[in-house]
Parts: C-alpha cells; structure tokens; sequence
C-alpha cells in the first residue's frame, strides 16, 4: 500500500477547516469505500452527497468568509460572552447547543490566533537557523 504523508501546508489548511467541512469529507471517503466494499456496481451506487463539489463550496466559501472577517479578531473572554439576550429561561437542549456553537467559536478563534503565531514564529526560527549555519560556515572560511 502506498504511503500519503501530507505536506504541512495541507495539515495547516486541514487543521484549520470547520468541522462541518471535515465530516462531509469523511461521509464522502466513507462512502467510496462502502462501495469499493460493496456488490453495488460503481455507476449504481449513490452517495450521500449528489454533488460533493456543489455541497461542500457554499461550506468553504462560508469558511472563508469568516476568516477573512476575522483575521483580526482577538480572542474573546468567554466570561465575557452573553448567552442569551432575554432573561427567560432556557431548555437543557438549547443550553447544550449553546455551550456547543460557544466552544466551536472560541476553538477556531483559538486555532486561528495559534495558527498565526506559529506562521510568524516558524519564519523567524527559519531566519535564525539560517543566520546561525551562515556564521559557523564563515568561521570555516
């Protein structure tokens, strides 16, 4: 079998996709193996998703959307965020839910502040190394 060792670009980029986008990915290689598995011929077999393409760019195009908003966003307090805007009492489902659309909003605030920082950090790592073979090389000459 073949060995698929991303590039970091990819794990950066993979990383950083809504969870929704991810789920549909793997529905979707979920689904070609249940038909490499199975006695349906290729051409009668149906997908969960018609048109992968068609279902998952209004997903990305979202997605991007968001981060072009929010590339300069900083993280927010979470004591600081208001879960509703009326007093009236809330269910435990739409609590849950609440907690859920929370975490997810704080966690890609989170990946994108890191994701960023480990960019610029990873540059100047790169520049330092560079600087640093350049002078033991020049104590040699």
């Amino acid at each position: 079998m073949a060995n698929f060792s991303p590039s970091l670009q990819f794990q950066k980029r993979w990383q950083a996709a809504p969870a929704q986008v991810k789920d549909m990915f793997h529905q979707e290689l979920d689904d070609i193996i249940d038909m490499l598995k199975g006695d349906t011929l290729a051409k009668d077999y149906r997908f969960r998703h018609g048109n992968f393409a068609d279902t998952i760019e209004p997903l990305l195009t979202k997605h991007q959307e968001n981060l072009s908003t929010s590339t300069s966003t900083v993280l927010q307090n979470p004591e600081s965020l208001s879960l509703t805007d009326d007093k009236s009492p809330i269910n435990e489902h739409e609590l849950e839910l609440m907690e859920e659309r929370i975490i997810a909003k704080l966690n890609n605030q989170l990946d994108e502040f890191v994701i960023e920082h480990i960019d610029q950090l990873s540059d100047e790592l790169r520049s330092w190394l560079k600087t640093a073979v350049k002078s033991e090389i020049a104590q040699y000459k």
